[in-house]
């Protein structure tokens, strides 16, 4: 996962690698998934990471994990889940056309819930409800 700055969010530039995956369902590639969220804790992201695939052709599987961001560094990661968040289980995130994928790309917060949009296997679309406080609970 890359950082990057703009002065003006049209120009981008000062690239910097800020993390890798450091757990076997994210050992392939990570990156980030849902805006950011801020938190009193820090800047809360949901991301996605992939596991290595197993054999030739195949992507590996996609899961979803957490990450928290210092608030006035978003350099320096305070904290992550300290396993996937969530993982593809059900058939329409094991069938499809890239089978075992769940990508987060958006999330709605409420005062309790975080409720997680993603793609599911790359065919369709889904809305996952997480509490606030067990998503907080996953990060070490």
């Amino acid at each position: 996962m890359w950082l990057a700055t703009s002065p003006d969010l049209i120009h981008w530039g000062c690239h910097a690698h800020l993390l890798r995956g450091c757990q076997s369902w994210e050992s392939g590639r990570i990156g980030p998934g849902a805006p950011p969220l801020r938190t009193p804790e820090g800047w809360l992201e949901i991301y996605h990471g992939n596991k290595n695939p197993r054999h030739p052709g195949e992507v590996g599987v996609y899961s979803g994990g957490a990450l928290l961001f210092d608030l006035e560094n978003p350099r320096r990661v305070l904290k992550r889940s300290a396993g996937p968040l969530f993982e593809p289980t059900r058939d329409y995130e094991m069938h499809g056309f890239v089978p075992g994928v769940v990508f987060p790309t958006g999330v709605v917060e409420t005062e309790e819930t975080l409720l997680v949009y993603y793609g599911a296997a790359d065919t369709c679309t889904a809305v996952v409800e997480f509490s606030r406080k067990d998503v907080m609970g996953t990060l070490e």
